[in-house]
């Protein structure tokens, strides 16, 4: 871990799985790591998430449920206690438009109401209070 005067602690685990592309967020005192692909392959996009607690001296990575679509190059943000994944590049179309959300009382769970207007990828997701801002990326509508 990398605190911010630039200090590592090696006592952590190791990544569950390397994955290139993949996203992580913080939600309360758990890192989630999700997505990404194997090896630089389109073909080996991953759903899968993993979880970590922070804080934990016996803290080790736990596989949690899969994302409804596989995704790299995807936001993913934390907002009060659910996780969002937005757009993305994946192996179907609607993983480039659908938003979906994470809590531990549902599961991954699509968000039909809140799918982004055009397909979206490489770009940035944060929280603005309770609000889920989308910002740049790769719009590739066109």
């Amino acid at each position: 871990m990398i605190t911010p005067n630039l200090v590592c602690s090696p006592n952590n685990p190791d990544l569950p799985v390397g994955r290139e592309l993949a996203s992580a967020a913080l939600l309360g005192s758990t890192i989630f790591y999700c997505g990404g692909l194997h090896k630089g392959s389109t073909a080996n996009i991953h759903g899968t998430c993993h979880s970590y607690l922070l804080g934990k001296e016996s803290a080790r990575w736990e596989e949690e449920a899969s994302m409804n679509y596989a995704r790299s190059f995807f936001g993913l943000t934390a907002i009060e206690d659910r996780l969002y994944a937005t757009g993305g590049a994946g192996l179907s179309t609607s993983s480039k438009t659908s938003v979906e959300s994470f809590s531990h009382e549902t599961g991954w769970v699509i968000e039909d109401a809140m799918e982004l207007p055009s397909p979206r990828s490489y770009h940035c997701s944060v929280a603005l209070g309770t609000r889920l801002v989308v910002v740049g990326g790769f719009d590739d509508s066109h």
